[in-house]
This record gives C-alpha cells, sequence and structure tokens, in this order.
C-alpha cells in the first residue's frame, strides 16, 4: 500500500500526473493525501484524502505554523490508520513533517524547491531524509548548491503527455501590433513587477495581464489606480484548467522574481518556466539566477533590466519566428527525455518488493 503525501492543492502539482499515470499503470494501491489550502470545490476519486483548511495569504510566520502543525496532526492521523509500506512524497516539507512515519517504509523524496534550509534542524532531517530514501528527485540542477553532496535525479515539472502541440503554433499572424505579456500565478515578488510595470506603463505598444492573486495583487492594483496606468489588467483567480489558455494569448510570459529574495527563487526552475516553453514562448527572467543562466544559455526569452522595453522591442520579430520555436522544442524534448530516466526509477519503486 503506498500513499501519496503533498502539502498544498493538487490541482498545482503538475508533476503529479507523472506518478498517477505510473500508478493506475502498474495497478498499484494508493493514497493520496493533499493540503485543499486555497479552498477549492473539485471533485476527486475516493482514494483522495483531503485536508480542508484554507489557509490566507499571510507573511505572519505564527498564522502559518499553526496552519502546518494542524495539517500534520491531521496527516499523522490518517496515515496511521493503515499500513502503508511506500510513501512517496512530493514536496519537501512533507517530508520534514512526516519524517517519524517515513521510518516504516521505503519512499520517493521530491525537492521542488528551496523551503527551510536556514534553519539547522530543518536541514539535519532532510539530509537524513535524502540519504535514506529509495531515490531524491530534484526539478531543478541548480539545487545542489544547497543540498548535501548526495546522488539525485532530475525530474522536471512537467506532465508526461503530448501537449508539445502548442508548440506548432505560427505566431507570425497577428491580428495586432501591441506585444502582450502574461504573468499567470500567485501574484507575488512586488519589486519586480513594479519594475516591469513602470517601464512599460501607458505605452500603447504593451498590454499586460495578471491572471491570480496572491501577496501582492492589491499593492500592485493600487500602484496602477493610483498612477493611473491603463495598459495594464488583473483578472483574478482562474482555474487551473484555465492557464494554459491564458498564457497561449500572450506574446511573453512574465517570469521574473525579486532575486533579492535569496536562495528561494535563486535556484528554481518554475512551472511557467516550462509552460513558456511548452508554448514555444519568451520568458522575461530575473538576473543572477539559475534561470537566468538557463534563458541566456539557451537564448529562451530576455533578462530583466532597466532597458526592458528597447529589448523587448529590438527582440520581438525574432522571437515570433519559427527557429525560435524550434529552440524551444529542443530543450523542452531534454527535459522530457531527463524524465523518462525518472519514470523507469518511479517504476521500479513500484514493483518494489518491501522485503528487499
Amino acid at each position: 500500500m503506498i500513499a501519496v503525501v503533498f502539502i498544498g492543492n493538487i490541482e498545482y502539482c503538475p508533476y503529479f500526473g507523472n506518478y498517477k499515470l505510473l500508478l493506475e499503470k502498474e495497478g498499484a494501491d494508493y493514497d493520496l493525501f493533499y493540503w485543499n489550502r486555497m479552498g477549492l470545490d473539485n471533485v476527486h476519486p475516493d482514494n483522495y484524502y483531503c485536508f480542508r483548511y484554507p489557509i490566507e495569504i499571510t507573511r505572519d510566520i505564527r498564522k502559518k505554523i499553526i496552519s502546518f502543525y494542524k495539517y500534520r496532526l491531521w496527516l499523522k492521523q490518517n496515515l496511521r490508520r493503515k499500513r502503508y509500506d511506500k510513501y512517496i512524497v512530493l514536496d519537501t516539507l512533507s517530508g520534514f513533517l512526516i519524517s517519524s512515519e517515513l521510518k516504516r517504509g521505503k519512499y520517493i523524496y521530491e525537492i521542488r524547491d528551496y523551503s527551510y534550509e536556514k534553519f539547522l534542524i530543518y536541514r539535519y532531517i532532510e539530509k537524513k531524509l535524502i540519504a535514506k530514501s529509495y531515490t531524491t528527485f530534484i526539478s531543478s540542477p541548480g539545487f545542489k548548491a544547497f543540498l548535501p553532496s548526495e546522488d539525485y535525479m532530475i525530474f522536471h515539472n512537467i506532465a508526461h503527455s503530448d501537449q508539445e502541440d502548442f508548440l506548432s503554433e505560427d505566431r507570425n499572424h497577428r491580428e495586432s501590433d501591441v506585444i502582450i505579456l502574461v504573468w499567470a500565478g500567485t501574484i507575488r515578488y512586488y519589486e519586480t513587477q513594479l519594475k516591469i510595470i513602470r517601464q512599460l506603463k501607458n505605452d500603447e505598444r504593451f498590454r499586460i495581464y495578471y491572471h491570480g492573486d496572491g501577496y501582492d495583487l492589491k499593492r500592485l492594483n493600487d500602484i496602477c489606480r493610483k498612477e493611473k496606468i491603463k495598459n495594464v489588467f488583473f483578472t483574478g483567480r482562474y482555474d487551473e484548467s484555465e492557464k494554459i489558455d491564458l498564457m497561449r494569448k500572450a506574446d511573453m510570459i512574465l517570469n521574473a522574481y525579486d532575486i533579492d529574495i535569496g536562495e528561494e527563487v535563486r535556484y528554481a526552475l518554475s512551472n511557467r518556466f516550462y509552460d513558456a516553453l511548452m508554448l514555444g514562448l519568451p520568458q522575461i527572467v530575473e538576473k543572477d539566477s539559475y534561470k537566468c543562466k538557463i534563458v541566456r544559455k539557451y537564448d529562451l526569452g530576455i533578462v530583466m533590466d532597466d532597458n526592458l522595453k528597447k529589448n523587448i522591442i529590438e527582440s520581438a520579430d525574432r522571437f515570433r519566428d519559427a527557429k525560435f520555436r524550434i529552440k524551444c522544442r529542443r530543450f523542452y524534448d531534454l527535459c522530457r527525455k531527463e524524465n523518462v530516466h525518472s519514470l523507469e526509477k518511479i517504476r521500479s519503486f513500484l514493483n518494489l518488493s518491501i522485503e528487499n
């Protein structure tokens, strides 16, 4: 019996699709435990167990600790109702919360971001979990900068499906000369978003769309109203199934973070990084990050600086060319090929005899 654990809404865990595909193909008996932090009302199978406790958007660490503690209690109570001999832990923090349960069986450990590694106790437990795991997957080679020296497998944040069809779209035929920039996801990284908005504000050649909600939605919206910025639009929360269609309307994907935050953003390759690749769209990223390194190396977009407007205009035609879409396809295919090896590792885990 396998327990799959995730610390957020499973709808926002695209790589779970890879596990789901294999679990069902191999006929594995599994339960999924996840935290419905956004209060979504989606219908799932009977083996999906949901902790319904919406968490407010806040930076108050005390409120977060209380919420995580409640989730931990719920999770441990449910895990002890059945005898699970295998675990698939889809994020670092879940592993920390149920580290005592993981001693009871074999497990796969997923590291998808930098979380609380600045705390000694967290690093200590994380190191033990990595060392004792059947395998530990990381979604970005950049994570090796802060993780223990161990063997890791790369498992990119993409679902194993045939979605590359989006890449075949011809973007040379446009109904308008307006360049559309899109952010889809939790609205944060205020300083960088504000720089982008102010560099492009009220220029009729640009429209900026922010789809989603988050910490900085109200602040950015208030700034736009105060400064009478007319070419920036906030559309609010969307269903995850709508995300690709929202992004397909873009000419460029906004994917720039506040690098001053530190390790939290410095080493990751975000979901929208892969979304941009899949759609054959250029992305705008922050400087001095692993994401920046990849975008520069493979010419996948623009690095954010004080000449953003000029850089966008000078690059617009090049990014609409079929040659650019080919670059995206090549890198996306490279990621998928790396995922094939990871999928084989998961298959071996599912068929592993617990006596081994």
